[in-house]
Formats: structure tokens, C-alpha cells, sequence
């Protein structure tokens, strides 16, 4: 089976207004962390760690991942 399909699923962007920071997983030739504001903190990373679990449209109520389901 072809990954692609993850990253067309996965979020591109953190953003953190109030900390002044965006983390970038854009997997395309543009990168969005050099369209950062000045004094933002901007870089290429993966992020999903960062954001809360019930925020993750990909994990059910059991906490089990989409993403690990349709991989098997």
C-alpha cells in the first residue's frame, strides 16, 4: 500500500499563536516556516506530539489511530 495517503491526512501546520510558534510538516516543495513572522519561532518538524489528544481528529475514543488501522 502507497503512504501518501497519511500525509494527505495528516495536519501540515502547528500554530501557536500565543507562544508565537509554527511548526511546519508540509510535505511539498514550499516551506511554509519561511513565511513566519518576525519574531515567531518557525521550523520544519513533526509536531503531532504537541497536540492535545482530544484535538486528535485521527484517534477515536479509544485512542486507537487511524492511521495504524488503515496501515494494517
Amino acid at each position: 500500500m502507497n503512504d501518501e495517503w497519511h500525509y494527505d491526512l495528516s495536519p501540515s501546520l502547528y500554530i501557536d499563536f500565543d507562544k508565537k510558534i509554527l511548526y511546519s510538516a508540509y510535505r511539498e516543495m514550499d516551506n511554509y516556516e519561511n513565511y513566519a513572522p518576525k519574531g515567531w519561532h518557525a521550523e520544519a518538524r513533526e509536531f503531532l506530539q504537541n497536540i492535545p489528544l482530544c484535538d486528535r481528529y485521527w484517534v477515536e475514543e479509544k485512542n486507537k489511530s487511524y492511521f495504524e488501522e488503515i496501515r494494517t
